[in-house]
């Protein structure tokens, strides 16, 4: 055989194997690639998932956040209205300013209260009802007539005002211990919207 001959033939042997090892190569290349595709999407999927997670927590913490606020601003009002009729009587529920921010902040609670509804888990809607209802009870006997026809009857009326004040406030006053699993989530572990001072 000639020296040509057999470079040709080695030629040929060669361009056989390497192409077979290039295939080879790119075969398991893109068996890699593939996993690390996969491995990244996994990683982005975990990723997505924490941040939703988060996502939620702090929807959760705002909405109650924004229902124990609400709840104060309704007491505030609720006991503005309580000291002016204690201090002026019937007059002051015709205060139209006084009235007004009254049933405004009892709305603005029941708005906060869907959201928290909304976002918060079954267990805490029991406690967002009985703070509604307290809060209803407050506005109809707040808002009610009054006519005490003497000094007792006076002093009856406001008790029984005042009275509904203070259980929507007990009510509300504990409600952070019930919330606190959404706030504790997020690191906020000792919130209290009714600081005594």
């Amino acid at each position: 055989m000639d020296q040509g001959l057999a470079a040709l033939y080695g030629a040929g042997i060669g361009a056989v194997f390497g192409g077979g090892t290039a295939i080879a190569a790119a075969w398991l290349g893109r068996g890699g690639m593939r996993m690390q595709a996969e491995a990244a999407i996994r990683q982005a999927d975990r990723q997505a998932d924490a941040q939703r997670e988060q996502w939620k927590l702090t929807m959760r913490r705002d909405a109650t956040v924004a229902f124990l606020m609400a709840a104060h601003d309704f007491l505030h009002a609720a006991l503005a209205l309580w000291e002016a009729i204690s201090k002026e009587g019937a007059t002051a529920l015709a205060d139209a300013e006084l009235t007004g921010n009254f049933k405004s902040t009892h709305r603005s609670l029941h708005r906060t209260a869907v959201t928290v509804y909304l976002e918060s888990t079954p267990e805490l809607a029991p406690k967002i009802a009985d703070i509604l209802e307290l809060a209803d009870a407050t506005r109809r006997v707040s808002l009610g007539r009054f006519e005490p026809t003497d000094s007792d009857a006076a002093e009856r009326e406001l008790y029984r005002r005042r009275r509904a004040i203070g259980d929507l406030e007990s009510s509300v006053a504990v409600f952070p211990d019930h919330a606190r699993p959404h706030l504790s989530a997020l690191g906020i572990s000792s919130w209290n919207p009714f600081p005594t001072s």
